[in-house]
């Protein structure tokens, strides 16, 4: 699983977009957003193995963090007010638990 194909993305990304998740269009990060962020992952991952002598190969959990964080400084740079609107409908919607 781990590693990146032909294409230069991830096995990760593959498994991810081919889930259940992506059935129908309820997700909030669409399947051309999430190949977006992966191809900067993979710039990214490029960039930092020129001058390594043993290339990164991310595990599921750190690749999913870098997603995590590519989705997180998207909306934060480019929505910053729709992700304190969410943020805080999140925070509402956990205290009535």
């Amino acid at each position: 699983m781990e590693g990146v194909d032909h294409d230069n993305l991830h096995k990760f990304y593959y498994n991810l977009v081919g889930s259940e998740l992506f059935w129908d269009n309820t997700s909030l990060v669409g399947k051309e957003q999430l190949l977006t962020y992966e191809q900067h992952i993979v710039s990214h991952t490029l960039k930092i193995n020129e001058k390594r002598s043993r290339p990164i190969v991310w595990k599921y959990y750190q690749w999913l963090t870098l997603l995590f964080i590519e989705i997180y400084l998207d909306r934060y740079f480019n929505d910053r007010e729709g992700l304190l609107f969410d943020l805080n409908e999140f925070v509402d919607r956990f205290n009535r638990h």
